[in-house]
């Protein structure tokens, strides 16, 4: 079986762990012995589009290049876009699509895949159904978070194009039952719907010795820790507030951020002028997130919105309990592994005195090791490739 994969998300030498949870995937199929080929297409500048940003002083397009990992090669393929393509993709979502499509033309054909997949539902998942309806073969769309629940409502042209690749593609697997019925809000059908969620890596992730952990990074007290992206939708920029409310039910209480983004640099200042013990640690690669993990008595997740929140089970597989927010599919992930705390009025009020709760009274680690047992990766690739043979017939 030979599947191509049309990535949204892949790693690179800046951002290694990026879109993990595809490599996890694409590691495991490969251990099945399946062939498998990454391809990420992106909008590159032609020069004469490059000569007419600088002349308004605008920035080009970032370029990318191929990154491999362990055993995976993620190859990134340029689409160069014209001043023509620009204008027309004001006025048709498809259009860009098409553009990243024929770049991926000579690559696709060479491999011959036997089926599609795009890991992100617009635009590359456009781009695997106009592929995969050119060469006759099946396509599948993964959707994973954002690219169902925020960039849809931005632009209702991009919305409908959307729209139209789900209904197109031979099945669609999302992440989350809350990612369905969010596709379901946009006027998608579900008719080619299965949720299959992220599973974890238990050889990874798991539990080490706490008090270790907590030596090796100088904590001496309890811990509370945030992993994760510092950006609006995770509502980092409200860590201040729910760590200072923290302090004032639990005062010996440490604080552990770990990932960046563009809001460290206010939040740490913030937590400084508030004189909390938070040690900002900025992006850790994979491999080290476990021993971090095991530094903490408790994970929060106080997302705005979110796909599964993969780092919630990560968190249980290490016995941390979470505590999180009730919004997108993160009620799913925690399951009875934590506390989940509704949105409305005193919310980082309400979610400190849950952490506080959890802290005191917390999840024996040997049932939460057992919740996170049930989505290893390897089962969710097994649903994967039983979804491809059906297809395949």
């Amino acid at each position: 079986m030979r599947i191509l994969f049309v990535n949204g998300m892949a790693p690179s030498a800046a951002n290694p762990g990026n879109g993990i949870f595809v490599t996890r995937r694409l590691s495991e199929l490969q251990k099945r012995g399946i062939e498998i080929r990454s391809l990420s297409p992106f909008l590159a500048d032609t020069p004469g589009l490059e000569r007419v940003k600088k002349a308004f002083g605008r920035e080009k397009n970032t370029e990318f290049s191929s990154f491999s990992t362990g055993t995976l090669l993620f190859e990134q393929v340029p689409a160069r876009q014209t001043i023509l393509d620009c204008l027309m993709a004001k006025l048709d979502a498809n259009h860009y699509p098409r553009v990243l499509a024929k770049a991926l033309s000579s690559q696709v054909r060479q491999f011959g895949p036997h089926l599609i997949h795009a890991h992100w539902a617009y635009p590359h998942g456009a781009v695997a159904v106009k592929i995969a309806r050119e060469l006759h073969v099946p396509s599948v769309i993964t959707a994973h978070g954002s690219d169902i629940h925020t960039f849809p409502h931005l632009d209702g042209k991009t919305s409908r194009a959307l729209t139209e690749s789900l209904e197109a593609a031979d099945r669609v697997i999302f992440v989350s039952e809350f990612l369905k019925r969010e596709a379901m809000a946009l006027g998608y059908s579900g008719h080619n719907a299965v949720v299959i969620p992220n599973g974890v890596d238990l050889d990874l992730f798991k539990p080490l010795n706490r008090s270790v952990a907590k030596e090796s990074l100088g904590i001496k007290g309890p811990c509370v820790g945030f992993v994760g992206n510092l950006v609006p939708v995770k509502r980092a920029d409200k860590l201040p507030e729910i760590f200072t409310a923290i302090r004032a039910l639990a005062p010996d209480t440490e604080f552990l951020v770990v990932g960046d983004g563009p809001l460290r640099r206010e939040i740490e200042q913030r937590c400084a002028s508030m004189e909390l013990r938070a040690r900002f640690l900025g992006r850790a690669p994979a491999d080290d997130i476990p021993r971090l993990m095991n530094a903490m008595d408790v994970l929060v997740l106080p997302s705005r919105n979110e796909g599964w929140g993969c780092v919630a089970m990560e968190a249980q597989a290490c016995g941390i309990p979470v505590v999180g927010s009730a919004n997108g599919g993160i009620p799913e992930t925690i399951g009875n592994g934590g506390i989940i705390v509704p949105e409305g009025a005193d919310f980082e009020g309400r979610f400190a005195q849950a952490t506080v709760e959890m802290l005191a009274g917390p999840i024996p680690a040997e049932a939460l090791i057992e919740r996170a047992g049930q989505f290893t990766w390897a089962s969710t690739v097994d649903r994967e490739i039983d979804l491809y043979r059906t297809i395949l017939g």
